[in-house]
């Protein structure tokens, strides 16, 4: 057995990534609700965005989550989301 201590991987939001990502997919910036196209991502500078629960259909829960990016509309605050699962986004998450 190694004497060698596992360090944790930090991860973090590609930004630039996520928004090469919309763009080559012709994915719309425009709110569904209010219209406007100004967005923040909490967290997404420092790291790896967030996780919806999932469970198995029977009732047991995982303790881990689906990774999303979770984007805030900055005028109604609607909350969008898109997928991280398995490198939905090329490149969107990075370590550091």
């Amino acid at each position: 057995m190694s004497d060698e201590k596992m360090v944790p991987t930090r991860n973090r939001i590609n930004v630039d990534k996520i928004q090469q990502f919309f763009d080559d997919n012709g994915v719309s910036m425009e709110c569904p609700i209010c219209k406007t196209d100004e967005w923040s991502i909490p967290n997404g500078k420092s790291v790896g965005g967030n996780a919806l629960p999932w469970g198995t259909g029977t009732g047991d829960m995982f303790m881990t989550g689906l990774p999303v990016l979770v984007m805030i509309c900055r005028k109604c605050k609607f909350v969008r989301q898109h997928s991280l699962l398995e490198d939905d986004i090329p490149g969107a998450i990075e370590e550091f």
